[in-house]
């Protein structure tokens, strides 16, 4: 039964020619002229319903304002077509189409009991409440006559739980959602006996005063679409289903069943055949074949025998209609006749190759061999691929280059890409097309080949020229050359001495080394031995790689961007010392200190992209000070140095060292010789026992 004021209609997307939906949505509609009002308000003052000149609510209010005006929005749902489903998972949404604070509040959602109280006049309640007829809500009131505040009666309302809204001053069309976590409305909705329920906003946020679209409706000043009125969206009926929607089928010849999920539909149809179908058309040119009651809640259909094995290319389309039982009906003796719900889904068959596996990268020293490979599926026969390097085929004639297609399984086709004697001119992004006879597939994705080497080195002895011929770099300042017995250096004053690298240093996939010889003379915050990076358009850092002093500690640390790595207390000033860090291509990183390993750690890799803003002695950030002090021999690689490299590297200039110290080497000389054995046996029977004499010898 319906009462002849209620307004709020269900909106079932089953009907033909309907967007077709695996939920029930549910919203509010305009009642006729003469009694729209949703809101009800301390004040009972019309214009805090912003009426249009049909006396249609375009918006209902909501306010709580202290010692002026509180405006509760109720908001009623006809869900009597949906009686007898589970209507778990609801969520309640709204527009708001103004707001008059910058804020974050926390709204309270209410349910109103289910009985007589849900065949409310929307009229009346305008009007009465404020003067206390109906007990639905118990008001304060300042002693003035002023109400102020207000309680649900907790026998007529039950709170379902909060929905939090975010908004800008001002901001319109703001939807607002619940979740079944924090508002869940499963319970008050399953209750229902009557086929009406009423949901309401309250708020306790001083002076928050919201807009909120209650109308499709257009005039001066407002368009509200249908979509922004109050919804209740209830997931009921089909989904996920499987082939999934849209989706393209290599493997066709072995499908041949279509399956799905249901929830609270007592009766399916299915149709299905090779066709585009239509939401207007499918039962003309579909085949029903299959008709399913009393369904589990994972529904698979055989696609019948006279219609296997499918085809290809083709478009297949497949309908579910879900029955329910009719209103008429509501203790479900009949049949569940009364359509409710409709899902169409499409599905694709191809012969044409799908990628199933992309390359991975490969990282190789000049000379080696790089060997790539892409698995595709297809169920006719792959007969011809394609490989690129950044974006640009490559020529299968090339001595260097072999291309091979392999059949490992059915179905499955491997194509290998084997790049001998790789140089820098390989050195690039890869990826593969595969064809048959049904056409291309889409490519791979792309896998780099990284030639791994030395990418620059700047000796500092003259200039700032790069050694290796990549990045030459530019002097800002006036940095001065020093000499120190055989060591050419150069020093920067801390105040505006630089240099500035060319772009570049965009892919660490493989790893990468920093290297180099440092003697500051002033610990500056921050400063920087390289720092390579971009900006954002407003400004900000990004993709920055730093080997740089940890603030103003004698901290040495390396931040790839994704993560860094410090060695404490191992920076001194004054004094020749070797740094360096490596970091492999898994990202583990070792920093060290005169060729010994001092600190090891984990980062991400570096991002693979060109980086613009690069320098020596200099930061991205324009706080962080300038280097002060001498540097030296700076060498940048592209991948990791093993240990041994890393001690090379540092005896190379300071002459052999004690890399690893002996057990018995008492004098301290890295060897254990003949002066160990004198320092030994000078200690020859020495005696530490107590009070006893020491044992004779044997």
């Amino acid at each position: 039964m319906k009462n002849k004021n209620v307004w709020l209609s269900m909106f079932l997307l089953a009907a033909l020619g309907s967007a077709i939906q695996a939920e029930v949505i549910i919203r509010t509609h305009v009642e006729p002229a003469g009694g729209p009002y949703t809101a009800v308000s301390s004040d009972n003052r019309i214009e805090s319903q912003n009426v249009n000149t049909v006396y249609r609510t375009s918006q209902l209010k909501m306010r709580h304002a202290n010692a002026n005006r509180i405006i509760i929005p109720f908001m009623r749902f006809d869900i009597s077509a949906v009686t007898g489903l589970d209507l778990s998972g609801a969520v309640l949404s709204h527009t708001i189409t103004w707001e008059s604070n910058s804020t974050t509040v926390t709204l309270d959602v209410y349910g109103l009991i289910d009985g007589e109280n849900d065949y409310w006049d929307s009229n009346t309640l305008t009007w009465t409440l404020a003067s206390g007829t109906l007990a639905w809500l118990t008001w304060t009131t300042d002693g003035s006559g002023i109400y102020t505040n207000y309680t649900p009666n907790a026998e007529i309302w039950q709170k379902l739980g909060t929905v939090t809204v975010s908004v800008t001053a001002g901001s319109p069309n703001l939807t607002v959602a619940t979740n079944p976590t924090d508002c869940n409305l499963d319970s008050f909705l399953n209750a229902d006996t009557n086929g009406l329920v009423t949901l309401a906003l309250m708020s306790g946020v001083n002076n928050h005063w919201c807009d909120i679209a209650s109308a499709d409706i257009s005039g001066p000043g407002l368009t509200f679409p249908e979509s922004y009125r109050p919804t209740l969206t209830i997931p009921v009926g089909q989904s996920n289903p499987q082939p999934a929607n849209n989706s393209t089928i290599v493997d066709y010849d072995s499908l041949n069943q279509l399956c799905f999920e249901n929830k609270s539909i007592p009766l399916y149809q299915v149709w299905f055949g090779a066709a585009d179908a239509n939401e207007l058309d499918y039962r003309s040119v579909l085949t029903r074949i299959a008709s399913i009651e009393d369904p589990a809640s994972n529904v698979c259909v055989p696609i019948p025998a006279e219609m296997l094995p499918l085809s290809a290319p083709q478009t297949y389309t497949w309908v579910v209609d879900g029955y329910n039982y009719p209103i008429s009906d509501p203790n479900q003796t009949g049949e569940p006749n009364q359509l409710a719900i409709s899902k169409l889904w499409k599905f694709f068959t191809s012969s044409v190759p799908t990628v199933h596996a992309s390359p991975a990268d490969q990282y190789k020293f000049p000379g080696e061999t790089a060997v790539f490979s892409a698995v595709f599926d297809a169920v006719t026969p792959v007969t011809e691929v394609f490989w690129y390097r950044d974006n640009t085929v490559l020529n299968p004639s090339d001595p260097d280059v072999t291309i091979e297609i392999i059949n490992g399984t059915e179905d499955q086709y491997t194509a290998m890409l084997t790049l001998a004697n790789i140089g820098l001119v390989d050195e690039g992004s890869y990826f593969c097309v595969a064809y048959n006879s049904g056409g291309s597939s889409s490519p791979t994705g792309s896998a780099y080949l990284v030639v791994k080497r030395q990418l620059a080195g700047w000796n500092l002895d003259a200039d700032a020229s790069d050694s290796i011929g990549n990045y030459n770099g530019t002097l800002y300042g006036n940095p001065t050359l020093v000499s120190e017995g055989n060591r050419q250096a150069m020093v920067f004053d801390g105040v505006n001495d630089y240099i500035q690298l060319p772009p570049g240093f965009a892919n660490f996939n493989a790893g990468m080394t920093i290297s180099v010889w440092a003697k500051p003379s002033v610990a500056g915050s921050w400063a920087r031995f390289i720092d390579f990076g971009n900006f954002t358009q407003g400004g900000a850092q990004i993709d920055n790689i730093l080997f740089t002093r940890y603030g103003v500690d004698p901290t040495v640390r390396f931040d790839s961007g994704g993560g860094a790595v410090n060695a404490a207390n191992v920076m001194a000033l004054n004094e020749w010392q070797h740094f360096g860090i490596t970091m492999t291509q898994t990202g583990a990183v070792t920093i060290y200190k005169n060729g010994l390993s001092i600190q090891t750690g984990t980062v991400a890799r570096p991002a693979v992209v060109e980086r613009n803003y690069n320098y020596i002695g200099k930061s991205n950030w324009t706080a962080d000070a300038l280097y002060s002090g001498a540097m030296d021999e700076i060498k940048i690689y592209n991948y990791a140095l093993s240990a041994d490299d890393m001690a090379t590297l540092y005896s190379d200039v300071a002459g052999p060292f004690c890399r690893t110290p002996q057990k018995y080497d008492f004098n301290g000389n890295c060897v254990v010789d003949l002066g160990d054995l004198e320092m030994f046996a000078a200690k020859w029977l020495d005696c530490g026992y107590w009070p006893a004499v020491c044992p004779p010898l044997p």
